[in-house]
């Protein structure tokens, strides 16, 4: 019989954002605008904002959506994500493609 996966209690709201090379200068993509739409959805459906952890690529410099390996904001969070914690992020296109 396998063990029943353990709920957190008080699950984390964790936000990724990521400027990408692609981006240029396409404000709908900038790491504010990215923030600010996790915030309205966060509120929207009752997450306590001023607990968000973020995790952020691309802040000093582009983070390539197809490297997954090298974006050191997405491993950290892959790191500390836990069963029952909540993830936002803007669109899939921020997480990555192949």
């Amino acid at each position: 019989m396998k063990p029943a996966l353990k709920v957190v209690t008080d699950p984390v709201l964790r936000i990724y954002l990521r400027r990408s090379k692609g981006d240029g200068d396409h404000q709908q993509f900038s790491l504010d605008v990215q923030r600010e739409s996790a915030r309205m959805f966060a509120e929207k459906n009752g997450w306590d904002w001023s607990k968000r952890v973020e995790y952020v690529d691309g802040e000093d410099r582009d983070a390539s959506g197809d490297d997954f390996i090298g974006r050191t904001g997405l491993r950290k969070l892959l790191t500390d994500v836990r069963p029952g914690d909540v993830i936002l992020c803007r669109d899939q296109r921020r997480l990555g493609r192949d």
